[in-house]
C-alpha cells in the first residue's frame, strides 16, 4: 500500500518535469489572449453617472489606436477628440486618471496596467472578468476597476473614489483606411 501512493505521486512528478518549460499559467494564456486580440478601432456608448450633480451623462462615439496614442471621439452629444497620450500636455485631468487604464486595455498591454492596479483575471477565453485594484497613488482616485469581455474586452466598469461611476461598452469595428497627405 505504501509503495502505490510514492509511485503515483513518482508518475505525477515525471509528468509535471516532462511539460514544456514554456507552458503558460490559464493567467498567463489568457492575458495573451487578450493582448493579441486587442482591438485596434471600435465604437463606444458611454454611461457616466456624476455623483455631485445626480445626473447621468451618455455619450458615444470611436477609438483608434494610432502611433500617437489611442484617439478617443466623442460624437454625441457633442463632437470632440482626445489623443490619450502621457505625451500630449493638454490631455484633460479626468482623461489622466484612466489613461493608463485605456492604453492598456485597448492595446492589451496588461504589464502596464500592472505597474498601477493588482488584477484578478478569471475565466476563458469565451468569457473572462478581471477585477482591478489600485496599486498606487496616481490609481487611488478608483475606488473600483472591472472589465470582462469574451474574445476581447467589451466592457469597462470604473467607480471613483468621489461617487462618480462609468460604465462603457465596446464593440471592435474596422478601422478606417490611412488619410493620405496630398
Amino acid at each position: 500500500m505504501i509503495q502505490r501512493p510514492v509511485l503515483t505521486l513518482g508518475v505525477l512528478a515525471l509528468v509535471w518535469a516532462s511539460l514544456p518549460a514554456h507552458a503558460q499559467t490559464p493567467d498567463a494564456a489568457l492575458r495573451e489572449h487578450l493582448r493579441t486580440n486587442a482591438p485596434a478601432c471600435g465604437e463606444f456608448e458611454q454611461s457616466r453617472w456624476l455623483a455631485d450633480f445626480d445626473m447621468h451623462l451618455n455619450s458615444r462615439g470611436t477609438f483608434q489606436r494610432q502611433d500617437q496614442g489611442l484617439i478617443w471621439r466623442t460624437l454625441q452629444p457633442v463632437h470632440s477628440e482626445v489623443v490619450l497620450s502621457e505625451n500630449n500636455p493638454d490631455l484633460p485631468l479626468g482623461y489622466q486618471a484612466v489613461l493608463p487604464i485605456f492604453n492598456g486595455l485597448l492595446a492589451g498591454n496588461w504589464q502596464s496596467l500592472d505597474q498601477y492596479f493588482a488584477t484578478t483575471l478569471s475565466g476563458t477565453a469565451d468569457a473572462w472578468r478581471a477585477e482591478l485594484a489600485p496599486r498606487n497613488a496616481q490609481a487611488a482616485q478608483l475606488s473600483g476597476l472591472s472589465i470582462e469581455g469574451a474574445a476581447q474586452l467589451e466592457r469597462i466598469t470604473i467607480s471613483f473614489n468621489d461617487g462618480d461611476r462609468m460604465d462603457i461598452h465596446l464593440t471592435e469595428t474596422a478601422c478606417p483606411p490611412p488619410v493620405e497627405a496630398h
